[in-house]
């Protein structure tokens, strides 16, 4: 239901999922390595995932779209700026955004290092791994060499180094915002956005994920373009969905490396960490696949990469 995550340890063999069902109405989740956040849109709750279960640690109100999680703090969106909480909600530290970067609207924490993109398309980077977050560089703007925004960002991924930022974004078609077929990298350093079109490929980029270790390798989860209004239909139980995986150069380039259709069952890309993948498993096949296999019925899957 929505008020249940499913919680698994990936790449550890043998790890049984558990089952966490929350006192909310779950809107979105975080975690990392050792705590878990879900939230509603007003209140956060906080678990810790152990051998025998999900033990609650602490519940708090809050108006917030977007929680990333660190240790102890809680990198919570709230309004027109980003509240740095302990725990139990408590503000230690607030991020504040200029009128003219705009107010944050997504976020994403990897490692030592937070990205958070604005509504005027400004993307800042903190190092978040001492009390204090500290900035990293000047940031950027999501901009074209003449200053012309590329679009509106909806979601951004941060490397294992804080050296790459992907972007997915939408372009205006008229008044209608359109999902952008790019897979955009700001390469820090460098200076410099670069991108990969799947539009060549009929595809449509939806979610990306870097390797929590390797700083050039993501994966990125597409769909296919629709040519109509018209809802594409699959084949024989498949998937119309693909994942790709890519590299980054240090010449500020982005390159294919693999792509394949997700297989039965496969209901979306969740991560990439070398040399596996990882799928939700759509709950109705888990039983099935897992009575086949002789495992325990996780709804995560690995996938060794080619």
């Amino acid at each position: 239901g929505p008020d249940t995550l499913t919680v698994t340890r990936a790449g550890v063999e043998g790890a049984t999922p558990l089952n966490l069902t929350a006192g909310i109405r779950i809107s979105g989740a975080d975690h990392d390595e050792s705590r878990v956040v879900v939230w509603s849109g007003k209140k956060v709750e906080v678990w810790q995932p152990g051998a025998d279960g999900c033990r609650f640690l602490g519940a708090f109100s809050r108006v917030t779209s977007l929680i990333g999680i660190r240790g102890e703090s809680l990198f919570a969106l709230v309004g027109p700026r980003i509240e740095v909480c302990n725990l139990q909600g408590t503000v230690k530290n607030t991020l504040t955004f200029t009128d003219a970067e705009g107010e944050p609207i997504t976020l994403d924490i990897m490692g030592n290092f937070l990205v958070v993109a604005t509504s005027l398309g400004h993307i800042k980077m903190w190092d978040v791994s001492r009390r204090q977050p500290k900035m990293v560089g000047g940031g950027t703007v999501f901009a074209d060499g003449g200053g012309n925004l590329l679009g509106s960002i909806t979601s951004v991924s941060v490397n294992a180094d804080g050296s790459r930022v992907s972007v997915l974004c939408t372009t205006a078609r008229g008044s209608t915002a359109v999902p952008d077929s790019k897979l955009h990298v700001w390469f820090v350093d460098l200076h410099k956005i670069s991108a990969f079109d799947f539009g060549a490929q009929g595809r449509l980029p939806i979610s990306h994920f870097w390797d929590p270790l390797e700083p050039k390798l993501l994966g990125c989860e597409t769909t296919p373009l629709k040519k109509s209004a018209e809802p594409s239909t699959v084949e024989s139980g498949g998937s119309a969905a693909e994942v790709t995986t890519l590299f980054v150069t240090p010449e500020a380039e982005v390159k294919l490396q693999d792509s394949f259709g997700l297989e039965k069952g496969q209901e979306a890309f969740m991560g990439i960490a070398v040399p596996e993948l990882f799928f939700a498993f759509k709950r109705a096949d888990v039983e099935a696949y897992h009575a086949e296999r002789g495992g325990a019925g996780s709804t995560l899957q690995p996938r060794t990469m080619r």
